[in-house]
């Protein structure tokens, strides 16, 4: 793995809200993906 300098997309947000956040974006891509 490579170490890239972390991206910080809301720095409010707790460890907890940012990986919920994350699936929704995944969630939301894969089921755009599949026509849902």
């Amino acid at each position: 793995m490579q170490k890239r300098e972390p991206v910080i997309i809301a720095p409010d947000y707790t460890d907890d809200e940012l990986y919920e956040w994350m699936h929704q974006k995944i969630n939301a891509a894969a089921g755009s993906e599949m026509g849902q």
